[in-house]
């Protein structure tokens, strides 16, 4: 998937799942920009359904997985994968501050 068209996905993702909840934060809209540049290939940014790699957990799952402070952690560690496939991507702290937020907002704030 190109980045436009991870973009163009992220943009009315957020258009669709605008109900009667709150907006997402600036900050969580930075970071799925960074998600949807980074991990949209493999997990789905989708409120529902599966990730295109089937083997790659939906992002919305991702939030509950961890700790928060140890997902923050891994976030600036490069989110060491199990697999090959998975890109090192390396965050800022702002960087892995959004992508948090994000992951929070895909999680439906829980």
């Amino acid at each position: 998937m190109t980045r436009l068209a991870a973009a163009a996905m992220l943009l009315t993702l957020l258009s669709a799942t605008q109900v009667a909840a709150q907006a997402p934060s600036p900050e969580a809209v930075r970071g799925l920009r960074i998600l949807g540049e980074h991990c949209a290939r493999c997990h789905t940014l989708s409120p529902s359904g599966p990730s295109p790699l089937p083997a790659a957990p939906p992002l919305r799952e991702v939030y509950d997985r961890f700790a928060p402070r140890d997902l923050r952690a891994m976030l600036l560690q490069g989110m060491v994968s199990r697999h090959r496939e998975m890109p090192q991507v390396e965050l800022t702290p702002e960087d892995a501050d959004a992508v948090l937020a994000a992951l929070y907002s895909l999680a439906g704030g829980k």
